[in-house]
């Protein structure tokens, strides 16, 4: 009896020096310090504040600070300067800066266009959270932002694929990135301290990542070919059905927004609403809300997306100002003419989502909005 107690104990022993020894190991690589995603009672499911780590993205592991507000960036001075005004980025993986360094999200370089808040006197937030829909940003400004922050502007980074319904949300997210639903590191998922650790953020990296492999051209076809059929169902398809329509009521003229309004989809009606309750909330804080239509990857054609002129007739009805970024995607022959899709501006192993180069173009059409509307100074407070 006590020689098999003697063995158990040393069998656990080098078990737990096993686990140290891999957690120390795991500590030194960035997939076991990847930026956790923590359970919140507003959000479901955020990245955890105050944490320096890495995000998976375009083939590789990306340094990632998520602040003590819980944004992707530097921390917010406290208390606040308020001859400052604040310009909140809201959007989802293309405003956080899915695939490219914190200073090569839109809104950092939009920051730095503006120059520092120390010489402009406008500081840019980056609110952008992969995966939120329209519906879970007006959430979380509603519930939080707008009274955490009191933005003086807040730009909503508008993604086509906001518009499909059946792409999960937050609810899903906290199963897949927090509880690890389906995989076996479900049960030890249940536990906050093993969540948080670097052997358990390893292992559940690893298996995100693909084991930091980089997909293969054939994957990254299939990836592109499967989201753009999925597009073209919600977002093109209703779109180009109705020309013939428009073309018999409106011929080349403007067409009203009664038209809009009667052909909307399940999916725009939604939209319709989201947007405006957006508004509503900003300005019943004194804030502009302003929606930057972010380009679509899976548009090869040589006009710019089906849905501008429906969100743009949306947007003019409320008041709100708009720029549309999909021209400034597009490819161009020797001629100047128009060629699509510019590969370029898209990253390589991960193609549904800009390079820098095309984050840049975003800062720029922003900041040029808020410009030319004069929206950049701050309020009496």
């Amino acid at each position: 009896m006590k020689r098999a107690l003697k063995i158990t104990s040393l069998v656990a022993g080098a078990l737990l020096l096993l686990l140290l020894a891999a957690e120390l190991l795991a500590s030194f690589t960035p997939s076991g310090n990847a930026a956790p995603y923590v359970e919140d009672p507003v959000m479901l499911c955020v990245r955890k504040p105050d944490t320096e780590g890495y995000s998976w993205g375009n083939g590789r592991w990306i340094a990632c600070h998520i602040n003590k507000q819980g944004l992707r960036g530097e921390d917010l001075p406290v208390p606040r300067d308020p001859a400052e005004s604040w310009v909140l980025c809201v959007g989802d993986s293309f405003t956080f800066g899915g695939g490219v360094e914190t200073a090569e999200a839109w809104p950092q370089q939009m920051q730095g266009l503006l120059g520092a808040p120390e010489q402009s006197g406008v500081r840019v937030l980056n609110g952008g959270a992969n995966g939120w829909s329209t519906h879970w940003q007006r959430v979380w400004l509603e519930q939080r932002a707008l009274d955490e922050f009191d933005p003086d502007v807040v730009v909503l980074g508008w993604n086509w694929n906001d518009l499909n319904g059946a792409e999960g949300g937050p609810d899903d997210a906290l199963k897949g990135f927090i509880h690890a639903e389906g995989t076996w590191l479900q049960p030890f998922a249940q536990f906050e301290l093993l969540r948080e650790s670097h052997l358990f953020r390893w292992f559940f990296s690893r298996r995100i990542s693909s084991g930091d492999e980089r997909p293969t051209d054939a994957q990254l076809r299939k990836r592109l070919q499967n989201y753009k059929a999925t597009m073209d169902r919600i977002a093109v398809e209703p779109e180009t059905k109705l020309l013939p329509v428009r073309a018999r009521l409106f011929g080349d003229g403007p067409t009203d927004e009664e038209f809009w309004r009667s052909t909307d989809t399940q999916a725009w009606k939604a939209a319709r609403e989201e947007l405006g309750r957006m508004r509503d909330l900003c300005a019943a804080r004194g804030a502009v809300f302003v929606v930057a239509m972010l380009p679509e990857p899976s548009w090869f054609g040589t006009g710019t997306y089906p849905g501008v002129a429906r969100l743009g007739s949306m947007l003019d009805a409320l008041g709100v100002p708009w720029v549309d970024l999909m021209p400034a995607f597009m490819g161009h022959g020797p001629d100047g003419s128009p060629q699509g899709r510019d590969p370029d501006l898209w990253l390589r192993y991960d193609p549904v989502h800009p390079t820098p180069e095309g984050q840049a173009l975003f800062a720029e059409a922003v900041a040029r909005l808020l410009r030319e509307k004069d929206l950049l100074a701050p309020r009496s407070r």
